[in-house]
């Protein structure tokens, strides 16, 4: 409840909710353009180590790497003292971790802007962070906080932290983030004083979107006009809830000349759960009087906390009611008048770096198609993050797992094999290694993993080659073009960025004749894979299935309806086809050589075979033999999730997308599945639609894309997950020949219903 009539929301202090939620751009507030942080990987094992405010400056280079602090950082030098201080990250989606250092002397001074804090929007991981705010304090507009600005959707998450200092702006104002919009914040505290003008409180503004405050306290003054709290200035908004549970109010004041509580200014959906405050002034700027308290654990004001020894204090710390311990689930301890956390006495985790690293081997002769694993060892022994990278000077010779070291010869030659230390430095060692033929050819039917996965279950994929020799096989050419189709399909979000979940294997196919035919005509080929006519305005290309899928049987697949087979065509005229099966299993047909290869592998394999994409351009020779219900028909599968038959943005199948603030190219665009009505594409350009001009699969696809990798794998997909960590590369398109805008569009995929 509130303490006096909730008036309803003028349009304007709408608008003005819906432009804070706009990040503005800001202006760079360091001395220098920041350097490149001191390390190689960035991922959880083996994060950022930062050391410096340069460092911490340099994290708005890759926000949504994994990072952690190696002592404390001091920004009073750092940030010139006649600018605008701080400039806030504009869109953190990684992982950042104080490990029980602090941030001290920031400072910001930008009083129109929105978003203002350590960063303006959060949607990843904070923790174990202390931030104390220089005298100047933090001035901003709406979404004011002293960690974030906002905190957003279920990812992001503010944890084990601290704020000192005084923050000040008009809407959402908070000592911690200036709003929780679906995220949460556990475990921390703000002794600051914090004023604003609408949605002021100690530790947040406001909770809505089911966001949560949980295990919290302010000591700090609180001051504004309406919906002012000792905790959070509202819990709910907008229509939608909020949760605030296990929190504390121990401010020295807290003033309003409107709504106003100990704990929350105002309620209007969600829940208030177990929370307390202390005995204080609490009233109106206007008037100076204390107003009458609305007490109770579940109320706005909470329960009064009664000097100790009392029965208010005894209640207050009911081992029932509190979580006594020393984890994050069970965070409260007994201070000398105050709660604490656990941490808070908790000293910071020391970070120790890596000095060396050495290859365990010699310089070695490898044959093509074998394996070797090189090991590598890292001092100190006690170093806190022993992980390493492994590379290769020229993987068209010899390849290397990226994390496990394991060398695999290609083609004949010397290669240089390196590996990095992670843990905060960029020392290498490295090694060479010489790939010789092999006594006995890779012949038919031979295999190996080029690659093996790192992550989940592993999900397989199959190289095979047409129109192969002996000779060609001998002298390299198969593997050396095998090994350009694995790149040409990994070179594309999101494939790049999940490599690491995938097998691939190549299997050797001698044919009798080199290249596949053309003109209706195969060669002597061991697919006998050839080209359509182009008279017929095709680039459809064929292969024989049958003995296709019995040479991927001679790869250590675990399901061929799990696995795509990229059949690799010695040509280098322009085509592609794809066939697919409902269980799941294709055969993606692909000239190597061709001046469209990469982007028709790409289009073929991974839209088609993986994904099960549709096709997004518009052909009317095509639509002639397909029909727009066939979309809603293949959905529930799975399939075509990149097209629509209806252009309701609430009702379109990637409707998620529709005013994300990360996706503004995403919308409702007509044309699609080969008609130019009546059926519709999430944006205006992608590979789906234009193979060689357009070089990204867009945002649904994207999506479908990783949904798939990850339930191949064995892992749970998760929307506001992939949103967060989806790297968006610019859309530019690719400048093409008229010779090439002249050829034939890829052909539908063939669907093999029986």
């Amino acid at each position: 409840m509130i303490k006096k009539a909730m008036t309803p929301l003028k349009k304007t202090l709408r608008l003005l909710f819906y432009l804070g939620m706009a990040i503005v751009a800001f202006v760079s507030c360091s001395k220098d353009a920041p350097p490149e942080i001191d390390s190689d990987n960035g991922t959880p094992d083996s994060p950022y180590i930062i050391f410096t405010p340069e460092q911490l400056d340099a994290v708005r280079n890759n926000p949504s790497a994994h990072y952690i602090l190696g002592r404390n950082i001091d920004l009073t030098d750092y940030l010139r003292p006649d600018g605008s201080g701080w400039n806030p990250i504009e869109s953190f989606t990684g992982s950042f971790d104080g490990a029980g250092y602090k941030i001290t002397g920031l400072w910001i001074n930008r009083s129109s802007s929105n978003g203002v804090g350590l960063v303006a929007e959060h949607r990843g991981q904070v923790k174990n962070l202390g931030v104390e705010i220089a005298d100047a304090g933090i001035i901003g507009a709406n979404h004011v906080g002293g960690v974030a600005g906002v905190v957003l959707n279920s990812s992001g998450a503010i944890t084990n932290c601290y704020v000192t200092g005084n923050v000040s702006g008009a809407l959402y104002v908070g000592g911690v983030a200036g709003s929780v919009n679906g995220g949460s914040i556990t475990n921390c505290y703000a002794t600051g004083a914090v004023s604003g003008s609408e949605y002021t409180g100690g530790v947040t503004g406001v909770i809505f979107n089911n966001g949560s405050v949980a295990n919290c306290y302010a000591t700090g003054a609180v001051n504004g006009n309406r919906y002012v709290g000792g905790v959070a200035g509202a819990v709910g908004h907008l229509g939608s809830s909020g949760n605030m549970a296990n929190c504390v109010a121990l401010n020295l004041n807290i003033i309003s000349n409107g709504e106003v509580g100990r704990v929350a200014g105002g309620i209007s959906g969600g829940s208030l759960a177990n929370n307390w405050a202390r005995i204080m002034p609490i009233g109106r700027s206007d008037v100076s009087i204390t107003i009458n308290l609305d007490k109770g654990k579940e109320r706005m004001d909470g329960e009064d906390i009664a000097p100790t020894g009392s029965e208010g204090m005894e209640a207050w710390w009911q081992a029932s009611m509190w979580a006594f311990g020393s984890s994050d689930d069970n965070p409260w301890k007994w201070g000398t008048a105050l709660p604490i956390f656990y941490w808070q006495t908790a000293p910071p985790i020391a970070i120790t770096k890596v000095t060396g690293i050495a290859i365990n081997a010699s310089d070695v002769s490898l044959e093509m198609g074998k394996t070797t694993a090189f090991t590598a060892t890292v001092t100190p022994v006690h170093a806190t993050y022993q992980n390493v990278i492994w590379s290769s000077s020229n993987t068209g010779i010899a390849t290397v797992n990226t994390q496990t070291g394991v060398v695999t010869g290609i083609s004949a030659g010397t290669a240089t094999i390196s590996v990095a230390a992670t843990g905060g430095s960029r020392i290498t060692a490295y090694k060479s290694v010489t790939i010789t033929h092999a006594e006995i050819g890779f012949g038919d039917g031979d295999w190996y993993a080029a690659q093996t996965s790192t992550i989940g279950l592993g999900v397989d994929l199959v190289f095979m080659g047409d129109g192969y020799t002996a000779e060609d096989i001998a002298t390299g050419k198969y593997e050396r073009d095998m090994h350009k189709a694995i790149e040409y399909f990994f070179d594309i979000q999101p494939y790049k960025a999940y490599r690491n979940y995938f097998n691939a294997y190549i299997v050797g196919a001698v044919s009798a004749e080199s290249g596949i035919g053309t003109s209706g005509v195969p060669k002597d080929t061991r697919f006998s894979t050839y080209h359509d006519e182009y008279a017929a305005r095709t680039s459809r290309m064929h292969t024989d299935r049958d003995v296709c899928l019995s040479f991927a049987h001679k790869a250590p697949i675990k399901d061929i309806d799990q696995t795509v087979v990229i059949l690799v065509a010695n040509s280098a005229k322009h085509g592609g086809t794809c066939v697919m099966w409902p269980s799941g299993r294709a055969i993606a047909t692909c000239p190597i050589n061709a001046p469209t290869a990469k982007s028709t592998l790409q289009h073929e394999a991974g839209g088609h075979g993986f994904a099960k994409l549709a096709d997004e351009y518009i052909d009317a020779a095509v639509a002639r033999t397909h029909h727009p219900n066939d979309i809603p028909r293949y959905h529930p599968f799975g399939w075509y999730l990149n097209v629509d038959v209806t252009m309701n943005p609430l009702e379109v199948i990637w409707r998620d997308f529709i005013g994300h603030p990360k996706y503004p190219m995403v919308g409702v665009f007509p044309g699609g599945y080969y008609f130019s009505s009546g059926v519709y594409r999430p944006e205006q350009r992608s590979l789906m639609g234009d193979p060689g001009i357009s070089p990204l699969f867009n945002a649904p696809s994207r999506a479908a894309i990783v949904k798939r990798i990850q339930e191949l794998a064995g892992e749970a997909f998760d929307m506001e997950r992939f949103m967060a960590t989806d790297i968006i590369e610019p859309n530019i398109p690719t400048r093409v020949s008229l010779e090439l805008l002249s050829m034939p569009p890829l052909p539908p995929p063939v669907l093999i219903l029986d």
